[in-house]
């Protein structure tokens, strides 16, 4: 207020939401953009199409509607779809790699530097894209894979600076604001891509990887000029905030130690900001406790997406209903950020790094075995009793996966998550508790 500067830490949390943003952009482009890119008269030309009648191949609701007819582009690649599948996938062969390694460099190191490199690394990457993609497709998935590679430390390293940068009284709210990046970055990509590839605009498909990738650098220039690594060596904070960072953040006194595509990403961006909100206040005002909370919207997350799933199958062939179903899956599934996301911070702040790391890299494996054990299901079977086995499955591992979680996830600082420079940190605040101590002994 005195200098007429908004806080750092919300600095930093927009700068961090748009480094998501762009991220995302980064990562989705391609599956819009390949639709243009492949010639799928050429592909089925020489490959037999065996599908299931089941089902209208039109249902009304989308024939009738306008909004949905995007004339496509015969382009000038004759992939196989098991060709394009690789191109995807190779993406996830290099980000699950990289999980656990980034969240220690971003520890060891500067977590700031960590997050940077890799997203600028994955914008240089996507404008080579269109020209390696013309040379060699075995080149374009090494391309896809390093970009994998890249990204795969991005968010280990930003959920390392949320553990510094955010108090407990707003990390809810901020988190979940900076994770919207996420969702947005899923909208924005998908929808420009879209429409650059209908458009002449520097050869149609090839603009959508040249304009995520300026908007990336342009990023970097931002992130490198206005973060730091810690709100303490911020040359513009107040002391006022730094303290106010400090003395609100866990400090252990233990001194061991497309459209339909992107839709649902831009609905949830709300609900989630909103959830924030509300948790961070029943936390603050002593309505739940923090570890009720977590697992409160880890339940969310988790069980209405496995009933939603259940509800996908039992709509059949009523289109309206899959998509309704499929779009509030993916909303609830949002609410994961004031779940489960947050108890990297809740127990280590220090480590929330190599935490995220580790369960992101687990999680992100699931990025090309989903594909593989889709295709094997439903390759020349494309009927509604395979595709009853796909979402069963799907089922299945939320309900485990959420259940598990529940009964054994804990928000309490862990005794092994203190490092040794946080040590001036814990005795000015155990000496500064001993002189309150004190200071009410002798008003007494």
């Amino acid at each position: 207020k005195k200098y007429g500067m908004p806080g750092m830490r919300y600095v930093f949390s927009l700068v961090a939401f748009l480094g998501c943003f762009v991220n995302l952009a980064l990562r989705v482009n391609i599956n819009v953009a390949i639709v243009a890119m492949v010639n799928n008269s050429a592909v089925y030309s020489t490959h037999e199409n065996v599908t299931s009648h089941e089902c209208s191949e039109h249902p009304e609701f989308f024939s009738n509607s306008s909004f949905l007819k995007i004339q496509p582009r015969e382009g000038e690649f004759a992939w196989t779809p098991q060709i394009q599948g690789h191109v995807l996938g190779a993406f996830y062969y290099g980000y699950s790699v990289m999980q656990v390694p980034a969240g220690r460099l971003s520890e060891i190191y500067s977590a700031k530097w960590v997050f940077g490199l890799g997203t600028i690394a994955s914008a240089l990457l996507s404008l080579l894209t269109p020209v390696v993609a013309r040379f060699d497709v075995i080149a374009l998935i090494a391309i896809r894979a390093l970009q994998g590679v890249a990204q795969g430390v991005v968010f280990p390293s930003i959920h390392s600076m949320l553990g510094r940068w955010l108090p407990d009284t707003e990390k809810s709210f901020l988190s979940s604001a900076i994770y919207c990046g996420i969702n947005l970055g899923s909208v924005a990509g998908m929808a420009t891509a879209g429409v650059l590839c209908k458009s002449d605009f520097l050869g149609g498909w090839p603009s959508s990887f040249y304009v995520t990738g300026l908007a990336a650098c342009l990023w970097f220039i931002l992130w490198s000029a206005l973060v730091t690594d810690t709100p303490h060596s911020h040359p513009c904070i107040t002391s006022k905030e730094s303290e106010y960072i400090a003395s609100n953040q866990k400090i252990s006194q233990n001194v061991k130690n497309g459209y339909l595509s992107s839709m649902p990403y831009f609905l949830e961006t709300g609900f989630v900001l909103v959830l924030g909100f509300v948790c961070d206040l029943v936390v603050r005002k002593g309505y739940a406790t923090l570890n009720f909370t977590r697992k409160f919207c880890a339940g969310l997350a988790g069980f209405v997406p496995a009933l939603l799933f259940v509800g996908v199958g039992l709509a059949g062939c009523n289109v309206t209903l899959c998509v309704a179903f499929l779009m509030l899956a993916v909303i609830f599934g949002s609410f994961c950020s004031c779940g489960y996301m947050l108890t990297h911070l809740d127990m280590s702040p220090e480590y929330a790094g190599t935490l995220m790391g580790l369960t992101n890299g687990i999680s992100s494996v699931t990025g090309f075995i989903t594909p593989i054990v889709v295709g094997a299901l439903t390759e020349n079977k494309q009927t509604l009793g395979q595709w009853y086995i796909v979402f069963g499955i799907t089922v299945i591992i939320l309900v485990i996966s959420t259940t598990i979680f529940i009964l054994f996830a804990t928000t309490e600082k862990q005794d092994w998550a203190l490092r040794e420079d946080d040590m001036p940190i814990l005795q000015e605040s155990i000496r500064l508790s001993h002189q309150d101590n004190y200071e009410s002994l002798k008003h007494k």
